[in-house]
């Protein structure tokens, strides 16, 4: 491993061993002057039981707040994965299968973005990220929804806090959201009124964004107490509408103090910056986990394209190391992974954090070798059963016990296959029908096929015992 220069410009030793890696000034090259308080534990060293992250507990649901906690004590470091919804219908399924896929490497938990273009409340869509959050939820993952106060009422909010709790979520990411489009290009907040008001003169009427998230974490809190798992943002660099960076951790503190459990980063690129932001959080008395923002660079165009949708500050250091290899999408996207694994590197071995969440794009492969190469990805051997079991507040799957043998051939397709079950074989109403979704009401992700029950027991039992068995495996028939 390279070597890792500390703060004050002295050289960093890190020597690997068994379970944690030893971090220390290198001021001897005797092994005891290496300080037993910065010891970070390897995840890749790590048994698979100690990295579970055992949402579900007894039957019974842990909170996200308290397994946290509870990580972060153990000194036991974690990711944590953002995505949002798949953008058509025809992309739903693999968007699940990419889910899957990153299952394997049991993240704290993943969060869903809450995309307008989407109709994100919309629960009988199913690219709306309400429907996605659900859907991840009945695929064993423990999944935090965005929701945003802007542009909608104290009623609507409401509302979808109401649907949130009955599709199964219990962790909410507080938000405001984005600004009209029409007012995004004024700097200020004075500037945007302004802008507001002249609108209205002129006969326009433009979205207004009376609540903000303060207002959210609020209403969650008087009308769910501690049900919801609540998650505010924080901006290392200040919030760019902040009158400053000062009255930004004062916001923060109020949104904390009015029931936030952690903070999850806006991006950031320099480890010095969030050194300090957490400093100054911790000096103004905020005292909840606060988990640094990584974005794997994917393209220099959606670099930009994201920096300008957040008001995000790129190091001139960042920009002149893509600009020359920007015509290379390749190339840009090892620069991003090694970026991140250096970044996250230097937040681990400062002492900074031990957790990192994850900004995907809904990309797979780089987020994947940057969690491998920083020993996140935990390997583990091939389950026994395909499933997991779940505490009695997820019906859907609390109850099963017992799954068909082809669940253990390809257990990704199963939660796109079963919600229901009906042994059509005794039943005369019965007919069999292809792949159903009922996460999403009224919606399939399969292509509906009807078959004619009678004929349909004729041929199978004319089937011999090699072949009906071939059938079995490749096909589920399904209800």
């Amino acid at each position: 491993m390279d070597p890792v220069t500390s703060d004050n410009g002295s050289r960093m030793n890190v020597v690997s061993n068994h379970d944690v890696l030893y971090v220390g000034s290198q001021k001897t090259t005797d092994q005891a002057t290496i300080s037993s308080d910065s010891i970070i534990p390897q995840a890749c060293g790590k048994k698979r039981s100690e990295l579970s992250t055992n949402w579900i507990s007894g039957g019974t649901y842990v909170p996200l707040r308290d397994r946290i906690k509870k990580r972060i004590a153990a000194g036991v470091p974690f990711f944590s994965l953002e995505f949002f919804p798949p953008k058509t219908e025809n992309s739903v399924a693999n968007f699940f299968a990419r889910l899957d896929r990153f299952r394997e490497g049991n993240p704290m938990f993943i969060d869903i973005a809450w995309h307008f273009g989407s109709d994100p409340g919309n629960i009988n869509s199913e690219t709306s990220s309400s429907s996605v959050a659900a859907g991840c939820v009945d695929c064993g993952m423990d999944t935090m929804l965005h929701v945003t106060c802007c542009p909608y009422t104290k009623e609507q909010s409401i509302k979808h806090l109401e649907q949130s709790k009955a599709l199964g979520l219990r962790n909410i990411f507080a938000l405001r959201g984005d600004l009209p489009r029409q007012l995004l290009k004024y700097a200020t907040s004075c500037e945007r009124k302004i802008a507001y008001v002249v609108s209205r003169l002129e006969g326009e009427n433009p979205t207004v964004c009376k609540y903000r998230a303060l207002d959210l974490i609020r209403w969650i809190k008087e009308k769910y107490n501690d049900y919801f798992t609540i998650v505010c943002s924080g901006h290392p660099a200040g919030h760019p509408e902040a009158p400053s960076y000062r009255a930004d951790l004062l916001y923060l503190k109020a949104k904390v103090d009015a029931g936030a459990d952690f903070i999850i980063s806006q991006i950031i690129f320099d480890g010095k910056i969030f050194k300090n932001f957490l400093r100054d959080c911790r000096e103004i008395g905020i005292a909840v986990p606060i988990i640094p923002g990584i974005l794997p660079i994917q393209s220099y165009e959606s670099i930009r394209r994201v920096a300008e949708l957040s008001q995000l500050m790129i190091p001139d250091s960042v920009l002149v190391s893509l600009e020359s290899i920007k015509n290379n999408d390749d190339a840009v996207r090892n620069f991003g992974v090694w970026l991140a694994v250096e970044l996250c590197r230097t937040l681990f071995t400062s002492g900074s954090t031990t957790s990192v969440h994850l900004f995907t794009l809904n990309q797979e492969v780089s987020s994947r070798r940057i969690l491998q190469q920083l020993g996140l990805w935990p390997l583990s051997p091939v389950r026994a059963l395909p499933w997991r079991t779940f505490g009695d507040i997820y019906a859907i799957r609390c109850k099963e016990d017992m799954r068909s043998i082809v669940c253990s051939v390809r257990p990704e397709s199963y939660v796109f296959r079963t919600c229901v079950t009906i042994d059509w074989m005794n039943t005369e109403s019965a007919v069999p029908v292809a792949v159903t979704w009922s996460v999403f009401p009224g919606s399939e992700i399969g292509q509906r096929t009807v078959v004619d029950p009678p004929l349909f027991r004729i041929w199978l039992l004319a089937l011999g015992r090699n072949d009906l068995c071939d059938f079995l495996m490749r096909v589920d028939i399904i209800q």
